[in-house]
């Protein structure tokens, strides 16, 4: 039941953290930063200094707090759905389920703390700093996948058994 409830949670926070987004421009709307890696140091740090209202509003409240609420709730319904389905099939040691959501997390918190830093201090970026941020980008991507794909294939087993 928990697993239901963290989805619904998610899907609302989803929702919220759009309405939020929106004031501060399109960029902010689509939250470019955390769903392209095209971009590099030089174009964050003008965009960050021609754009200070819109790179505070995505550093707070779009990534701190709202996508750190939102990152805890798809992990939590990940890592407890896939967890539910492993104890429902009567696999032997699901807490291993929740490691991909654990490391969607942790590194989804990861490009957030960096990139929320990043905007409030564009004097901070640099090739480097983006570079790592990017690498936190494509891990979040990769291990989300894995730990959607998980979830999806335990819950049709269990739901097909």
């Amino acid at each position: 039941m928990i697993a239901i409830f963290l989805a619904a949670l998610a899907a609302a926070v989803s929702f919220l953290t759009s309405f939020f987004a929106a004031p501060y421009g399109p960029d902010v709307a689509q939250r470019f930063l955390e769903t392209d890696t095209g971009y590099d140091a030089s174009d964050l740090a003008a965009w960050a200094r021609e754009n200070p209202a819109s790179a505070r509003g995505y550093a707070r409240p779009v990534l701190i707090p709202l996508d750190v609420v939102f990152i805890l709730c798809l992990a939590g319904f990940l890592g407890c759905g896939a967890i539910a389905g492993a104890e429902l099939l009567r696999w032997p040691n699901a807490w291993v389920f929740a490691l991909a959501p654990l490391a969607f997390a942790l590194c989804d918190l990861a490009e957030d703390l960096l990139l929320s830093a990043l905007l409030l201090s564009p004097e901070r970026i640099t090739e480097r700093s983006v570079a790592v941020v990017k690498t936190f980008t494509k891990a979040k991507f990769a291990t989300c996948g894995v730990a959607l794909l998980q979830t999806i294939a335990i819950s049709a087993l269990g739901a097909f058994s």
